[in-house]
């Protein structure tokens, strides 16, 4: 496992690894047994972030027109007998011109959409990630996100224990791509290939 010294956190660089490190912070054996260590004793606290234009925000753009969007899993809501409806809190977020705004803010599924401003990201992200708990960061091809963070000074730092890809864990398949496309541009498609979000170029 790679230590991030930027962080100052754990970020496993394989797959292998990054599964490794989720099973520890699940409170599970590679069987998927369960067993007890550190993590499972105090609980983790997976937190999701994920930017939508981060360049514009990376380079100030003035009315950036952009989405941030958080999820948030608490391990200790992960009770067996449990319901699991509602065990994900999601937020989103949108910065942009009033016209933006109306069009995205109804393609959010998972709540309601907030408007803010571009300085307003990182106090509005402080107040949802509980520093008290042990923070594991997720994303997807992470580094674009954390190089926003940063760049936003959010705390990268204070109870971060571990950064989990999952560009590593499920990478992208080529045989997927193509079976994708070919559902969604056939004739009985509800959409034109050029409207779907699931076609690649």
């Amino acid at each position: 496992m790679r230590y991030n010294k930027s962080i100052k956190a754990f970020q496993p660089a394989t797959a292998d690894g990054s599964l490794d490190f989720l099973y520890e912070c699940l409170g599970l054996s590679n069987s998927g047994d369960t067993q007890h260590d550190s993590h499972r004793d105090g609980g983790v606290l997976f937190v999701s972030i994920d930017f939508e234009n981060p360049t514009g925000l990376l380079e100030d753009t003035p009315n950036v027109a952009s989405q941030v969007g958080i999820a948030m899993l608490d391990t200790r809501d992960l009770i067996p007998s449990s319901s699991s409806e509602g065990i994900i809190s999601t937020y989103n977020f949108l910065l942009g011109p009033p016209r933006y705004y109306s069009s995205a803010k109804t393609k959010f599924l998972f709540g309601e959409t907030q408007w803010i401003k571009q300085r307003e990201i990182a106090p509005k992200l402080e107040s949802l990630v509980l520093r008290s708990r042990s923070i594991v960061l997720v994303g997807h091809d992470i580094a674009n996100e954390l190089r926003v963070l940063r760049h936003l000074d959010f705390d990268l730092k204070t109870a971060v224990i571990g950064i989990l890809d999952t560009l590593l864990i499920a990478p992208p398949s080529p045989s997927f791509n193509t079976q994708v496309r070919s559902r969604c541009c056939t004739t009985a498609s509800p959409m034109p290939c050029s409207q779907s979000s699931l076609c690649w170029e």
